[in-house]
């Protein structure tokens, strides 16, 4: 749409530090590692010189990277993408003007779209599927359902077979960033 908020091209890296919040109740906590920069994402101590360092070589290259796919995708020379990237967030209608976007529409005409790419038929009837927000009440059978597979991967099975619900779980997954 003309006024859909198109964006940001750009890359951020957040690190809380809730030493604070820690002092005021009274909390101390002890972490163990064991490699340089193995702590270096820990929320009770701010970046040493070093692990900013890496932190930002690390923002720049996924930058870099992040303009490169852009360039490719886009059909854009990577120097034309610095006067529109560098987190800039674009209205529908100026995304278009950027080359950011193919055309402006609604959901049909991205259907559209996608039918004419893979030279589907467009009167072919296409199933779609409306995602919603799940309720409070889902959320809260869904992280149950979630402690119950982690405590008897069976009760996993047994509700997606009676219920259809399933939560995913992932594994956190430290990246090293040399």
């Amino acid at each position: 749409q003309p006024l859909t908020i198109t964006g940001s091209i750009g890359v951020i890296l957040t690190k809380p530090d809730i030493r604070g919040a820690l002092d005021k109740m009274r909390l101390h906590t002890t972490t163990l590692s064991r490699g340089a920069r193995a702590d270096a994402f820990g929320i009770t101590r701010a970046f040493t010189p070093d692990e900013h360092a890496a932190a930002s070589a690390l923002i720049h290259r996924t930058y870099d990277e992040f303009k490169r796919v852009v360039s490719r995708g886009r059909g854009l020379e990577i120097g034309d993408l610095q006067d529109i990237c560098g987190g800039r967030v674009w209205t529908g209608a100026q995304a278009r003007e950027h080359k950011l976007v193919d055309a402006l529409g609604d959901f049909t005409t991205v259907l559209n779209l996608a039918k004419e790419a893979l030279n589907v038929d467009a009167a072919h009837q296409v199933r779609t599927v409306i995602i919603r927000v799940p309720s409070k009440q889902e959320l809260a059978q869904a992280w149950s359902t979630g402690a119950q597979a982690l405590r008897d991967p069976a009760s996993l099975v047994h509700s997606i077979v009676n219920h259809g619900r399933a939560l995913l779980l992932m594994p956190f997954i430290p990246c090293n960033f040399d």
